[in-house]
């Protein structure tokens, strides 16, 4: 997904909350105002958290955000409108501008991994594109190493980084470093959103598929090196 689409379509979720909130200011005591309140600052928080957004982009959102949280918890709502009204009306439409001449970061993603991720990325499927690296890392690994085609997980990293295996010319402290890294890859991501129902935020997914993407290049490199020297 291109950083562009997925810094608006955070924003329209936190637009979307700004405006609930507003709408919703007159009807409620400043304590279910307080909850709408904290649901708007993760959403800002995860636009903030896309890369390349900056927060001084939106004028002065981050400090009227701490006047609503004071003011609320103080009980006082009345004091704190004119902060909510000039996040709808002024913060968040004057920041739009800048989301739009951000630089789109995939473009140097390994083929096989953009092909397969940035598709779920622009569908707004976060947890599916986290999961969909590791076929993409596994299936790279078994071609670049020529081991076993059925091998995953910590299986296929052994088979390449153990102290016994002969496809690297790594020595032992650098096949070391490498199998904990992919093992560790493996085990804490691949596991996590295989096994549960878990929404990564938009920095995590970046942050895996930048991992991943680097592993991949790491690979081929060992693998070039290895076939070199086979010769």
């Amino acid at each position: 997904m291109s950083i562009v689409v997925a810094a608006v379509r955070q924003y329209q979720t936190a637009y979307e909350a700004v405006l609930e909130m507003h709408m919703a200011w007159d009807g409620s005591t400043a304590e279910a105002l307080y909850v709408k309140y904290q649901h708007l600052q993760i959403e800002v928080d995860r636009l903030f958290a896309v890369p390349g957004v900056a927060a001084q982009s939106f004028g002065n959102l981050s400090r009227h955000l701490w006047f609503i949280e004071l003011r609320l918890r103080q009980g006082h709502k009345d004091a704190c409108f004119s902060d909510i009204t000039d996040i709808l009306h002024t913060d968040l439409p004057n920041g739009f501008a800048s989301l739009l001449s951000l630089q789109n970061d995939v473009p140097h993603l390994h083929g096989r991994l953009a092909e397969s991720v940035i598709p779920l990325l622009d569908a707004g499927h976060l947890a599916s594109a986290i999961r969909q690296v590791f076929p993409v890392l596994s299936t790279h690994l078994r071609q670049r190493f020529l081991v076993g085609e059925h091998m995953d997980g910590d299986e296929l990293v052994n088979s390449i980084f153990s102290q016994a295996s002969t496809v690297t010319r790594l020595d032992g402290p650098k096949k070391t470093a490498y199998r904990n890294l992919m093992s560790g890859f493996y085990g804490v991501y691949r596991n996590k959103y295989a096994h549960h129902d878990v929404a990564p935020s938009l920095a995590e997914v970046h942050a895996v598929i930048e991992l991943a993407n680097s592993l991949i290049f790491e690979m081929e490199h060992l693998a070039i090196d290895a076939a070199s020297a086979a010769t």
